[in-house]
């Protein structure tokens, strides 16, 4: 019998949808919770409002694929591609993002509460996306992280060179080894956070907050001032 998958509708192509190819399929909506997506293709598909959660989609592609208001909750997408997709306020709580790629993705106000990582966020778009208690960090260089709220997680080793952090908060959050070189840090708030032997060189920290950051072998910027 086939799977809510293989049943798909087509939306730009006039083959039959079935798996492991869905290119540009119309699953608007559909409820594919639980599904079988290992190593499927969902490019340019259109999954927005759809059903995911606890989908095994280790290797799936979802590059440029719509996946705004998705709920991937649970989700197993390790080593899954997501390069500019439009994931805009998804839910990806509890997650496996692990080699997850997400370059140029839109992640806008997502929540990512208790996935992990690491994952490949490299230029992505995160502005109010949640990453409370994130586990295992990634590549975030270049990254639109305006707001983010980052409490509690664990980035250790992680890189954020270039990325803008304006108003984020991270606070009590893990940050040993990671560099965040050229980071807009603006207003952001790291109390509490983990920022030992970190790399800040570089960054701007106008009213940054380090209340009670553990700040041993960290390289701060040359105009940091402490309070």
């Amino acid at each position: 019998m086939p799977t809510p998958a293989t049943e798909a509708t087509t939306s730009t192509t006039t083959n039959p949808c079935v798996a492991p190819f869905l290119d540009g399929c119309n699953l608007f909506g559909r409820d594919l919770t639980g599904a079988y997506l290992e190593q499927v293709s969902l490019q340019g598909a259109d999954l927005r409002g759809a059903k995911l959660g606890n989908v095994h989609a280790f290797q799936a592609v979802f590059d440029d694929a719509l996946l705004e208001d998705v709920d991937l909750s649970g989700a197993n997408l390790a080593q899954a591609s997501f390069a500019n997709a439009d994931l805009p306020a998804a839910i990806l709580d509890g997650a496996n993002l692990a080699m997850g790629w997400f370059v140029d993705a839109n992640l806008e106000a997502a929540s990512l509460t208790g996935a992990n990582g690491p994952a490949i966020f490299e230029r992505a778009r995160l502005e109010y996306a949640s990453f409370e208690n994130f586990e295992g960090g990634g590549n975030f260089r270049g990254a639109k992280m305006k707001a983010v709220y980052g409490a509690n997680g664990d980035f250790a080793d992680s890189s954020f060179d270039g990325a803008d952090l304006t108003d984020a908060d991270m606070t009590n959050s893990s940050f040993q080894r990671a560099t965040l070189i050229g980071a807009n840090l603006s207003g952001a708030n790291f109390s509490g956070a983990d920022l030992s032997d970190a790399d800040l060189s570089g960054a701007t920290e106008t009213g940054t907050k380090f209340a009670n950051a553990k700040l041993d072998g960290t390289r701060l910027p040359n105009d940091y001032r402490s309070p």
